[in-house]
């Protein structure tokens, strides 16, 4: 196993991970941005990690 490799299989298992934590998250729930906040919804968080990740993995395809 390679570096590549070996940063696919993390991401992988992280992604996994995560859609395990929101598996029951119903989608009203993840858009509610509580008032005062200073953080967003976990819907944009969750873009924000999809997108990071995408992006990250198409990186180093090389």
């Amino acid at each position: 196993m390679d570096a590549r490799e070996l940063l696919r299989s993390q991401f992988r298992f992280a992604h996994q991970f995560l859609e395990m934590a929101l598996d029951d998250v119903s989608p009203e729930t993840a858009a509610t941005r509580v008032g005062g906040a200073t953080i967003n919804s976990i819907a944009h968080i969750y873009a924000h990690a999809v997108t990071s990740e995408d992006a990250f993995v198409s990186g180093a395809k090389g």
